[in-house]
């Protein structure tokens, strides 16, 4: 017992010099005290965190509360290959809610309104996406990648020869909130990777995602839940605005990841990414 004891202090204490940047802990890092040890600010979405994305959806009040009610961020709505105007009741842009608002305003970034480019998607004439460091403005609908075209804006009989037009760069942004000692204020996300997991189909009462999916039996549902609001099926690792394609094979997408579209905005912006169910 006493021999067993003392070899779990020993690999406790050889272990904990491998975190020297966990902290907090449950168990001081590393044998150091809490003002040794460099701390990052974490801040930890649950799986139904918004994204806060430019066309991604919000509650303007609260529930119960019709799909056909819900609110769009920076008043457009964009699902699967289509995008159109959308209700803003709380005239929310992005940069104002959800993880959007965490990647850059609370780190101090001023947030781009222009929508995600996508491949998957087609735009209206008027819609703003940005696309490789630049954005651009729909002269027309279209699916087509947005390049520069020396003879835009040349029309032709009133109608857009040319589907995108260039509006502006967007340059490097440099953090405007710094730490006391005036360095720079680093900021860790730490997510749960089911957002990441892409499922199928359109249909949200029978979804799936390639870690399978379970069938909720009677005590998932409150007493009295008519047959037309139960699941044939619910995915595993399903969380809100990621992917959903319309089928397994993933070649024609519904609606856009834009959990993934803005932890990939945050980490071009400098952050950190960590996932939480580790630590």
């Amino acid at each position: 017992m006493k021999t067993s004891l003392t070899l779990f202090v020993v690999l406790l204490l050889s272990g904990a010099h491998a975190r020297d940047f966990l902290f907090p802990s449950v168990n001081p890092p590393g044998d150091l005290r809490p003002d040794q040890v460099e701390q990052y600010i974490t801040i930890i979405w649950d799986d139904n965190a918004y994204s806060g994305k430019t066309g991604s959806n919000y509650e303007p009040e609260p529930p119960p509360l019709a799909f056909t009610e819900q609110g769009w961020v920076g008043g457009r709505r964009v699902e699967g290959d289509w995008s159109t105007d959308g209700v803003n009741p709380l005239n929310i842009e992005e940069g104002d809610m959800g993880m959007s608002w965490a990647a850059y305003t609370l780190a101090g970034f001023e947030a781009e309104p222009a929508m995600a480019w996508s491949p998957m998607a087609a735009y209206t004439e008027g819609d703003r996406v940005r696309h490789n460091d630049t954005v651009w403005i729909s002269g027309a609908w279209t699916e087509d990648e947005p390049t520069l075209d020396p003879n835009y804006p040349e029309q032709n009989g009133g109608h857009w020869e040319h589907a995108w037009e260039y509006a502006y760069a967007l340059g490097a942004q440099t953090p405007s909130i710094t730490n006391p000692d005036g360095s720079q204020l680093t900021f860790t996300f730490n997510v749960i990777s089911g957002l990441m997991v892409p499922t199928w189909p359109i249909d949200w009462q029978a979804r799936e995602s390639k870690y399978g999916y379970y069938v909720p039996n009677d005590e998932f549902y409150p007493e009295g839940t008519p047959e037309t609001e139960r699941h044939s099926k619910i995915a595993a690792s399903w969380g809100r605005e990621m992917p959903i394609y319309t089928s397994e094979s993933q070649n024609e997408i519904f609606v856009q990841g834009y959990i993934t579209q803005a932890y990939e905005e945050a980490l071009a912006l400098g952050h950190e990414i960590g996932n939480h169910t580790l630590d």
